[in-house]
């Protein structure tokens, strides 16, 4: 099915956009942002972030991003898991929900920046709208989209 730019959202020119640039900004973008998961490991014992998985999983149907921070030695209690996802979205330079203004996207969509090519207007705040997190800990998971307050929680 060819791409409808008359009918498409900006969220969804942006992401056309990135897909169709020669090395594709979206799967470049994707590879540099889990590349910075690997720096958890990397974070004092007293951070939440310490000892955590990162990855990111990607759904080629509904272009999502999904951030992944897993582990497993620490169970789950909600407050636990509220203070990893807000530590993540803090990473991401998200505070209460918001990106800073002068900032106008989050750091994680500063992966997908090209400095030679015009992308669409305001496309790094559209792929903020594309992530999401997730956190899974021992016996339960909380998750929500990045730029927001917003969590889910869920027990296994």
């Amino acid at each position: 099915m060819a791409f409808n730019a008359a009918n498409a959202s900006d969220v969804d020119r942006s992401v056309y956009w990135l897909k169709e640039t020669p090395v594709s900004l979206w799967v470049y973008g994707q590879m540099r942002l889990s590349q910075h998961f690997s720096g958890w490991s990397d974070e004092p014992p007293y951070s939440p972030l310490s000892n955590l998985f990162g990855m990111i999983n990607t759904s080629a149907i509904d272009d999502h991003i999904q951030i992944n921070a897993i582990d497993i030695n620490r169970d789950f209690t909600e407050e636990r898991c509220a203070k990893i996802l807000e530590a993540i979205r803090n990473d991401a330079y998200v505070r209460e929900g918001e990106v800073p203004e002068e900032w106008g996207s989050s750091f994680y969509s500063t992966f997908f920046i090209n400095h030679t090519a015009a992308g669409p207007r305001d496309y790094l705040k559209h792929i903020d709208e594309v992530i999401s997190i997730r956190v899974a800990l021992n016996g339960g998971a909380c998750k929500g989209p990045l730029v927001s307050t917003e969590v889910e929680y869920e027990e296994f």
